[in-house]
């Protein structure tokens, strides 16, 4: 357990810092027309930055074959002594589940942005805030309902080992037809997901080619690098965040020691989840790689060093981002 909460430890840290510091390019270099992607991205960021934090003041290790957690960090205790593991435990869970439902938010909005940008280019904002609190809000209570079954306290647990008497811990129901149900609703939430993905994807540009005699070449080139973008960022969700998720689930379905090295290793990639979805968001969108790399080169400058050969692009990033801020897209759909 030491090794995997120093890991844990390193990791919630680094995410931290590139968390950070990918809001704080967001926030300052967006230009006026990808607003409405960022604000897409940002939901994804934030949700995946509050279950990192979360999970980082209070991480915990499966008990194989026990279906128990022992709770670390500096809370364990207190969190174990009144109980709320499980509600901590939920609420991790709740802000993972809530980015996954960002995903698929971002490319509902970007095919409306594209397909029906003349119905709602007079409608307030505050609707698409509306409808995008709902959706959070019915798959939170969702899960949080499935999971009420799920949690038994050690002294109600069968059979509980008695070496944990004095250790921190929650444990989930031994009954397997209760984690069935569980990892049922989460694998068809994952596919039904990936599914609603893939037909947004299709109707995207499918509109697009509809539209290819009055969008200007480059408004149409710009609208297909968002939507790739967006793709790339969903395959990472998916493949890092839902399959990982999933496997863990499936390691603690059958709980045997045997699967626990499985099971630790796909909650360490959850964790590391939000930290590539950070710096693919950096990397793929030109104006936040040309803005992260001027950051880094000033950086570099104030602590007397020079930007390396490895950053080749860092010597014209101020022109480049100068150029792109204040340039004007022609018809653009922001």
């Amino acid at each position: 357990m030491n090794t995997f909460l120093l890991l844990h430890y390193m990791s919630t840290l680094v995410n931290l810092f590139i968390n950070c510091f990918t809001l704080f390019i967001i926030f300052k270099r967006t230009p006026a027309n990808m607003r409405n992607v960022a604000a897409t991205v940002l939901n994804i960021i934030i949700w995946n930055f509050a279950g990192n934090i979360t999970w980082g003041i209070m991480p915990f290790y499966p008990l194989f074959p026990l279906n128990c957690y022992q709770i670390g960090g500096p809370f364990g205790r207190l969190l174990s002594k009144y109980d709320l593991g499980k509600y901590g435990f939920i609420l991790i869970v709740l802000f993972f589940l809530n980015a996954c439902v960002g995903v698929q938010l971002s490319f509902q909005f970007r095919w409306i942005q594209i397909a029906l940008k003349e119905r709602v280019q007079n409608m307030n904002k505050w609707w698409a805030y509306i409808y995008s609190a709902s959706t959070h809000f019915w798959a939170s209570a969702l899960f949080y309902w499935l999971s009420q079954r799920m949690f038994l306290s050690p002294q109600d647990y069968p059979d509980f080992d008695q070496a944990y008497n004095t250790t921190p811990v929650f444990c989930m129901t031994p009954e397997r037809s209760h984690f069935v149900a569980m990892l049922t609703v989460i694998v068809v939430s994952v596919l039904f997901a990936s599914a609603v993905i893939i037909v947004l994807v299709y109707l995207c540009y499918r509109s697009l080619y509809n539209q290819r005699v009055t969008l200007t070449s480059r408004t149409m080139k710009m609208q297909k690098t968002f939507l790739k973008n967006l793709i790339i960022l969903a395959h990472i969700s998916i493949l890092l965040g839902a399959v990982a998720c999933t496997f863990a689930w499936a390691g603690y379905f059958f709980h045997t020691p045997n699967l626990e090295v499985l099971c630790v290793t796909a909650m360490l990639v959850v964790v590391n989840h939000g930290t590539i979805f950070d710096i693919a968001t950096l990397v793929i969108f030109r104006y936040y790689k040309n803005a992260a790399l001027l950051f880094i080169k000033r950086a570099l400058r104030m602590i007397g060093l020079q930007a390396t050969p490895i950053f080749p692009s860092i010597v014209t990033a101020r022109e480049s981002t100068n150029t792109t801020s204040h340039g004007t897209a022609r018809r653009s759909i922001p």
